[in-house]
């Protein structure tokens, strides 16, 4: 696997985006939506991130966050 290439730009924030495979509409589900939801507060709560602004859709989770010094 290469390896990716990373600018670290602490006071910057980050657009963070994923996707189900296939575009699965799994989080239509509201049991598989919490449980996206219990990792992005997980990572919060654990300080890993600060987010700004998060939306969980169907087939897809946007996150803007400012990573923890």
């Amino acid at each position: 696997m290469p390896k990716l290439r990373h600018i670290d730009l602490r006071e910057f924030p980050y657009a963070v985006t994923t996707v189900t495979a296939s575009r699965e509409p799994l989080f239509e589900e509201s049991k598989a939506a919490d449980i996206i939801l219990e990792a992005i507060l997980f990572g919060k709560r654990e300080r890993w991130y600060y987010f700004l602004s998060f939306v969980i859709m169907p087939d897809h989770v946007h996150l803007i966050i400012l990573v923890s010094p």
